[in-house]
């Protein structure tokens, strides 16, 4: 159950070209719309998927679906039958092979309203090799009145035979002045909005989500961590451990970000980090690391998260006890 989906404020320029190109009946077969985690992407693939599928012929003026037709009462219920929504059975995993064989037979036949059949993919990088090489043929030849859209955050994960079937969508970070308006008044306060952006590398749902994070809050302690393996107080084996109490995903975006920072202010940019609040802690951590020995630290952190999502179910425990190692010795 939901609303009928319409653009974020920031993706405006965004959404007049889909339309534009729906409208031209310019339209891509299949879509891949690239970005970082939290600009949005998924949002705006719903939205052009319940623009494709309404029925209104008002929808052109006035540029969203219309929310009261057939279609849009089906899609709102999320029971519309010619929209397809292919995501991972399981938080993490992988798309599976059978997912793909059965979309593959459901769009084969006849779309059960006059119009559009729409499939989104996400996140496009959980499709496992065997379910990306099943929709290989899908890609080139979906049939009439087929859109693929596929979103993902981490297109080079994606096999480049799948790449090259769609037409890509780069989704930039939006500018802090489209969204501040747009995330004050959900905040209630226009300083913690800024705050939470700038902590949030100005990805705009991220920021949402810090929040509600308790993870948040606990920013400090995990840089105080760091800090004590470098002063050798601190054994990374038993801070590996405690880490596994912590979401490793959002915990690698934040040293990830760490990281950018700590090169900031390598550079002289201090006043640019991300994380201002934390910058004691960060600008003790720079003074002990050469920025090598940070690039380097940051590309195991991206490696580290990069595995964490795979299909292969790494052993987290093992993956932070490596990544704290190379902290160690760097």
């Amino acid at each position: 159950m939901g609303d009928i989906a319409v653009p974020y404020p920031w993706q405006q320029d965004y959404w007049g070209k889909l339309i534009g190109a729906e409208a031209e009946k310019h339209l891509p077969h299949a879509l891949m719309f690239v970005g970082q985690q939290g600009v949005g992407k998924n949002r705006i693939a719903q939205a052009f998927a319940h623009y494709l599928l309404c029925d209104d012929d008002g929808k052109n003026s006035q540029a969203r679906a219309c929310g009261f037709c057939k279609s849009c009462q089906l899609n709102t219920a999320g029971t519309h039958p010619d929209l397809k929504m292919i995501e991972p059975e399981e938080l993490g995993k992988a798309i599976k092979i059978d997912q793909v064989r059965a979309l593959v037979t459901s769009i084969q036949k006849t779309a059960q309203f006059d119009g559009y059949r729409v499939v989104i993919i996400r996140p496009a990088e959980a499709l496992n090799i065997a379910a990306a090489n099943a929709l290989l043929k899908t890609l080139e030849e979906p049939g009439e009145g087929t859109v693929l859209l596929l979103v993902t955050n981490s297109v080079s994960a994606l096999l480049p035979t799948i790449k090259s079937r769609c037409q890509t969508v780069s989704f930039n970070v939006p500018a802090k002045e489209k969204v501040l308006p747009w995330l004050t008044p959900i905040v209630g306060d226009a300083d913690q909005a800024l705050h939470l952006l700038r902590a949030a590398s100005d990805c705009p749902l991220k920021a949402l989500e810090f929040l509600d994070s308790e993870w948040f809050g606990k920013r400090a302690e995990t840089l105080q961590d760091l800090l004590a393996i470098q002063a050798g107080t601190m054994d990374p084996l038993r801070l590996a451990k405690k880490w596994l109490d912590y979401p490793i995903l959002e915990l690698m975006d934040w040293l990830l970000i760490w990281s950018v920072d700590l090169l900031k202010l390598q550079t002289g940019v201090n006043e640019r980090v991300n994380n201002p609040d934390l910058l004691p802690f960060l600008t003790t951590l720079a003074g002990q690391l050469n920025s090598d020995s940070a690039i380097s630290f940051g590309d195991k952190v991206g490696n580290v998260k990069r595995e964490s999502m795979s299909s292969a179910n790494p052993n987290k425990q093992l993956l932070l006890e490596d990544l704290l190692l190379q902290w160690q010795d760097a």
